[in-house]
């Protein structure tokens, strides 16, 4: 069997056994376990090295990248061997790299950017101009007095956008919104 025949047979399995939840999950391993097939040439499964798999991770340099990339091939050839077409698996036998701490540094802007988005305009004049509350994440229309409780998990909203529902954000008419 070829490689890209045992990636096509893995991918079809991980559907049918519920493994793959999104269509960005399937195209994350197949570009991995694709870069492991041009590696080897395409050739047999059973044939891949360590050193195969060692040549594939050294195309990235960050850890939390190559420890990604590195759970691709070891749930791969662990499928392979569950249908007897490796004996062993060589992803195993690299180590995983320690993980580095993500970075938070965008966190606080992303958080300021998903409350501003709701509440850019007001819903009853398009004139209104809106107050940021950063202490009970809230925004405020100062003309018409209506506030938008934008945080997570509030109850009783009388609107809600699309995109804060998807986010689990709701929109509630009330002064904070904070117990």
């Amino acid at each position: 069997m070829r490689f890209h025949d045992a990636i096509e047979s893995y991918v079809r399995d991980q559907w049918g056994n519920g493994k793959f939840t999104s269509r960005q999950s399937e195209r994350d391993y197949r570009a991995t376990l694709g870069l492991l097939a041009a590696q080897v040439s395409n050739r047999d499964p059973k044939l891949v090295s360590r050193s195969d798999v060692k040549a594939v991770l050294d195309r990235w340099t960050h850890p939390n990248t190559r420890g990604a990339k590195r759970s691709h091939m070891v749930s791969f050839f662990k499928w392979a061997m569950g249908e007897g077409l490796v004996k062993s698996n060589p992803a195993l036998q690299r180590t995983h790299p320690s993980a580095r701490a993500r970075s938070t540094i965008g966190s606080a802007a992303r958080r300021s950017r998903r409350y501003w988005a709701d509440a850019s305009q007001c819903v009853r004049s398009a004139s209104c101009t809106w107050a940021y509350s950063p202490d009970c994440a809230t925004s405020s229309c100062v003309a018409c007095e209506a506030s938008t409780s934008l945080a997570k998990g509030t109850s009783g909203s009388r609107r809600s956008s699309a995109r804060g529902r998807r986010r689990g954000l709701s929109r509630s008419w009330t002064s904070c919104g904070r117990s």
